[in-house]
């Protein structure tokens, strides 16, 4: 392929690359922009060579001046960093940069390529999502404390029922055991209505005594110091039993 023919095959390339392209002279003149990086200034392509490229450089906070970065690279290193594009007529965007020497005779720079691609977008999507990470942490913290306050107040609810079952079960002893006496010793010397009052005594004692058993049973199930062992029963038994204790209540 003839070499006039490989130059137009580059330039179409260079043309159509999705990213801006500069040539730069020693002085920082504009030699040669490609359209996409037209198209980052904002700019007329035609009127861009000659122009200096300082116009469109803008320091960034925290970054290396613009200028360090061209002493750099003219002392015939590349290199790579993030810059803000000044656009005529309407604000910044940010870029990153790549560039590098072209060379000259007797190593002289004869001309810098200066490499662009806007990358706004990409850094606001990076930007939210760093501020939805930092949102998350937070929540994240905010859910250990509320998951460890929660610990603190059900052990706090488990050693109440604890101490106020245990407290309960020392009167109701009593109770249960002298309503037992009268009942199993003391029938034919105790009116036959006040024997019925002890009799309900004694089965309330007993519905209690159950409660009592049944709240310190949750309360070692939720201190893991009773493993459930599930097994099969009568519901027909069960629904006796329930019938049978509310019979009592009537």
């Amino acid at each position: 392929m003839p070499m006039d023919s490989d130059v137009e095959l580059l330039a179409r390339i260079i043309e159509h690359t999705p990213i801006g392209i500069v040539i730069l002279l020693p002085d920082r003149k504009i030699r040669y922009v490609n359209s996409l990086a037209a198209h980052l200034f904002n700019a007329d392509r035609e009127t861009l060579p000659g122009s200096s490229i300082d116009r469109f450089i803008v320091d960034r906070r925290n970054e290396a001046p613009w200028l360090d970065l061209w002493r750099r690279l003219t002392d015939g290193n590349m290199l790579e960093a993030r810059v803000n594009v000044a656009r005529r007529e309407s604000g910044e965007i940010t870029c990153a940069m790549t560039a590098f020497h072209l060379g000259g005779k007797e190593g002289q720079v004869d001309s810098v390529a200066l490499v662009f691609r806007d990358v706004t977008h990409e850094l606001k999507i990076a930007g939210q999502l760093e501020n939805k990470n930092l949102e998350m942490a937070r929540m994240n913290t905010e859910l250990i404390r509320s998951n460890v306050d929660l610990k603190r107040v059900s052990e706090m609810k488990s050693n109440f029922l604890s101490i106020a079952s245990h407290e309960l079960k020392t009167p109701l002893t009593s109770i249960k055991g002298y309503s037992d006496i009268i009942i199993e010793g003391m029938k034919e010397r105790v009116d036959p209505g006040i024997f019925r009052m002890i009799q309900s005594i004694n089965r309330a004692a007993d519905r209690l005594h159950n409660i009592i058993n049944n709240i310190l049973d949750v309360t070692r199930i939720e201190q893991k110091k009773i493993r459930l062992k599930p097994e099969r029963f009568s519901l027909a038994c069960l629904a006796y039993d329930c019938v049978e204790e509310l019979a009592q209540l009537a």
